[in-house]
């Protein structure tokens, strides 16, 4: 990803979600898809908030090299786009405090475990639906963007919008 074999200015549009945390040379991969997009294009990247998914200030998960603060996500990204938006991902299938909701969360996250997720995904999903008309996988409904810098460091991943100027 630091070395794209593609010319300078191919891309109208790149995406790079859940990426740039898993290699030390980030800030290569960044000017990288900035060398390849086109005038104009626009560059989504994503990449999970350390505050929120390693509290401890210890990354946890072993296949991640470096996680971001807003912050440090907003220097890395201000070092190559002049014209950029960092959003927070929220996810918010369960943000209405029902019974129901209750009940469809604690499911989910019991199908989501080790073992239990080997139930084939057709009875998982008819399960969710019965419970909360829903498949047992989020929707683009099932989150928001958070706009606010205060509100995007209380999610869980960093959603940034980027544009070639």
């Amino acid at each position: 990803a630091a070395q794209l074999p593609y010319d300078d200015n191919t891309f109208d549009a790149i995406v790079s979600f859940e990426t740039i945390e898993h290699s030390n040379d980030y800030a290569k991969i960044v000017a990288e898809l900035c060398r390849v997009a086109k005038k104009n294009a626009a560059i989504l990247i994503s990449t999970p908030n350390t505050k929120i998914v390693s509290p401890k200030g210890i990354v946890e998960n072993p296949f991640h090299l470096k996680e971001f603060t807003y912050d440090e996500l907003h220097k890395l990204l201000s070092s190559v786009f002049s014209d950029f938006q960092i959003y927070g991902q929220k996810y918010n299938r369960y943000s209405k405090k029902t019974f129901r909701n209750k009940i469809a969360f604690f499911t989910e996250n019991l199908l989501l475990k080790r073992g239990i997720r080997k139930v084939p995904i057709n009875a998982q999903d008819k399960l969710m639906k019965l419970l909360i008309g829903k498949p047992l996988y989020a929707e683009p409904e099932d989150f928001l963007l958070a706009e606010r810098k205060s509100e995007a460091e209380k999610c869980t991943t960093f959603f940034a919008v980027c544009k070639k100027n």
